[in-house]
Formats: C-alpha cells, structure tokens, sequence
C-alpha cells in the first residue's frame, strides 16, 4: 500500500473473500482485492443521497440477502455495519437484525 499514489484518497477497508482487512501502509494488494476508499473533502452534490436504515426485530429486510430486497434502481446498498463491523456486501449477503446498511442514491441531473 506505502508504494501506492492515492491522490489524496484514502482505502479505509479492504474486501478479501470473507475476509475485512483495515490496511496499512504493509498491507499488500492481491487480484480481486474490494476497496472502500474516503476522500479528505467531499464535494457535497446535490444528486448523491446517503441513507442508513437500521433493522429492527420486525423490519421487513430483517434475514433476507441484500439480492432480495426491493431498492429504487439508482439506490445502492454500499455497506452493512454489523457487531462494530464495517461489510461490503454482495447480492449474498445476509440481512440480520441490528444492522445498520448505509445506501447511496444517485439521481440523474437532467
């Protein structure tokens, strides 16, 4: 990672198979490899809306796979917070109770 230009981005989590890697500058970067990436300033737009939603015992996403709930079509589940860990879910990826998944909307501008 130390060798890497980040362009003032920073990787904040790495999604290795099952595994969640928080990188340093050791971390070594394998094929497939997710990243979640943070930029020190975000340009605050209009057209880009984040959401969490918490699941609670009766909520209707409580034990289905993200593949399985209905979002808008340009609606994103982009990560889970689970048990003080952060997921990078797939269509797979179990909905559990106490989860709280962090959606991103992206409105096209016209």
């Amino acid at each position: 990672m130390k060798d890497i230009d980040s362009h003032g981005l920073l990787v904040i989590l790495i999604a290795r198979g099952h595994q969640t890697i928080i990188p340093n500058g050791e971390t070594e970067i394998l094929e497939n490899d997710l990243f979640v990436l943070a930029a020190k300033k975000f340009e605050n737009r209009e057209n880009i809306h984040l959401d969490e939603t918490y699941i609670h015992k009766s909520h209707k996403w409580k034990n289905k796979q993200i593949k399985d709930i209905s979002l808008p079509d340009d609606q994103l589940v982009i990560m889970i917070q689970r048990d003080q860990k952060s997921i990078v879910p797939n269509g797979t990826t179990p909905i559990l109770e106490k989860d709280t998944l962090v959606t991103i909307q992206i409105h096209e501008e016209k």
